[in-house]
């Protein structure tokens, strides 16, 4: 495997853009450089991987995903659930509805693989999605006023530095007088078992890239982005996202006075990217968001039996009506929390994304891709040729590897000889 493959010091450029899940892969809970350099060979010299089964939690998670796109982009749908205030008689989306739709974007994300549950009980995970999507929506128009876009990628430059990704639901918010927010916001929606702590919420890189993007990025619709057969979507989504990059960083270079570009040149450059930007249909906010909402959808998921827990979140507390962390007991049928969670990150903290930013992406440009050896190591398809790498024996061993290397022949000549 030669690191000439891909080369890493062209990561971050217009033509090799950095996702969010790349710094996670990188400096996160359970990041590894070495890990994060042999995932980009492997992609840069084999396209994307192709698993011979299919994950049943990841295949969930993402049919979720699927599924509230789904009804988000259809205005029937959408006008349903965002009805307020909510009344007794308001018929919301049915659970067959939501169970089919769910059913489908499953095996639509499972393309007929085994499935691998590991030790997930996979009725009952089905179960925990479906309670999932119908809390959400019936507790949508609590939250969103009005949606503006979902499932929408976005490319942009930070500090000469070009980042991509994906956000779940650009919106306005509900306001608590019940009028519609005029400035944009963003939700990201998490099927996963923990809540994460506030402090990885307000620093860390999800929100404060996301939050970048809607003051400067373009963004793509996830449906304006047609399916390439044999491709996956959200691979060309990101070539659409390179294609906008490239003719974007045209422009700026042109713009540049120490260019000294020809008056031609400039206008040429500004036409192409407006040509790509029509062609894809992309949109800008140019505005930082009001709101950075973490949507903790396992909330929804009612107790099974009667529970006591802390509450201690300020959202929790809120909803809950209390006025200082008090343990609560609840009874079976029980949502488990509130689901929106505030990310507190302003605008004054771009300078700080930046700083880190640039200094990540300087280690990666130098080259050194140290491992990290850990559980996560059980876990990793490259762990054997990467705990072996640059393996020196010690000890008896050493002994032994050298009697044995002394005693080999080579047409007559030994080791001794050489």
């Amino acid at each position: 495997m030669s690191r000439s493959d891909w080369d890493w010091r062209r990561w971050g450029t217009a033509s090799d853009l950095i996702h969010q899940s790349d710094l996670n892969g990188l400096v996160g809970k359970f990041g590894c450089p070495e890990q994060f350099r042999r995932k980009k060979i492997e992609r840069a010299t084999e396209g994307t991987r192709t698993y011979e089964s299919a994950g049943g939690k990841l295949s969930a998670g993402n049919a979720v995903h699927s599924v509230i796109h789904r009804i988000l982009k259809s205005d029937r749908a959408r006008a349903t659930v965002l009805r307020y205030p909510l009344t007794a008689s308001d018929q919301r989306i049915k659970p067959l509805s939501i169970a089919a739709a769910y059913d489908g974007e499953f095996e639509s994300e499972v393309r007929g693989r085994p499935v691998d549950w590991y030790r997930t009980n996979p009725e009952k995970h089905r179960d925990d999605c479906l309670a999932m999507l119908g809390g959400l929506f019936e507790n949508f128009s609590a939250h969103v006023g009005e949606v503006m876009l979902p499932e929408a990628a976005f490319v942009y430059p930070l500090d000469g530095l070009w980042l991509t990704g994906s956000i779940d639901l650009i919106y306005r918010a509900r306001l608590p007088s019940g009028a519609v927010s005029p400035r944009v916001s963003f939700a990201d929606w998490k099927t996963g078992a923990q809540r994460p702590h506030q402090i990885d919420l307000d620093h860390g890189w999800q929100s404060g890239i996301y939050a970048g993007a809607l003051r400067e990025a373009y963004f793509v619709p996830h449906d304006n982005v047609r399916p390439v057969e044999g491709e996956r979507h959200r691979d060309t989504v990101e070539r659409v996202c390179g294609e906008i990059a490239s003719a974007w960083q045209r422009q700026i270079e042109t713009l540049d006075p120490r260019t000294k570009a020809l008056a031609t040149d400039i206008n040429d450059a500004r036409a192409s990217l407006e040509r790509v930007i029509a062609k894809h249909g992309a949109v800008r906010f140019d505005e930082y968001p009001e709101q950075i909402r973490y949507v903790h959808l396992r909330d929804y998921i009612p107790y099974a039996r009667k529970t006591a827990r802390m509450l201690d979140r300020p959202e929790e507390l809120v909803w809950a009506g209390l006025e200082s962390p008090t343990k609560v007991s609840f009874a079976a049928g029980d949502w488990r929390g509130p689901a929106w969670y505030r990310v507190q990150r302003a605008e004054s903290d771009l300078p700080r994304l930046r700083h880190l930013l640039r200094a990540v992406v300087s280690w990666v440009r130098f080259g050194r891709f140290p491992a990290a050896p850990g559980e996560m190591c059980s876990r990793c398809r490259f762990r054997e040729p990467c705990l072996l790498d640059g393996y020196q024996p010690i000890g008896d061993e050493a002994a032994n590897v050298e009697r044995v290397s002394r005693a080999v022949d080579f047409d007559g000549i030994t080791f001794d000889d050489l």
